[in-house]
């Protein structure tokens, strides 16, 4: 929180507003993570489902930290990311 760093170390660095809560950014960012997200699974050779991703990204927007995660122990786990991930 902005609130918590003290003045003298405010003044000297820039504020950069990470707000993905908004409609107009969400609709923006959605598809990149998912893109992100794909790429990551193909780089790995992890077998997916487009789908499941696209909605792995709508239901966990924008915590891609969880959904990276979630989807590295699934794919430790099974070998292949489907719509079972949503159960896990």
């Amino acid at each position: 929180m902005i609130t918590k760093i003290i003045d003298p170390l405010k003044s000297r660095c820039q504020l950069i507003d990470f707000n993905f809560t908004d409609a107009k950014v969400k609709v923006e960012m959605s598809p990149k993570i998912a893109v992100r997200l794909k790429g990551i699974l193909k780089n790995e050779n992890v077998e997916f489902k487009d789908e499941t991703i696209d909605k792995m990204v709508e239901m966990f927007y924008p915590d891609m930290r969880k959904m990276i995660g979630l989807l590295q122990q699934y794919s430790n786990t099974y070998g292949i990311i489907d719509n079972e991930i949503f159960n896990f």
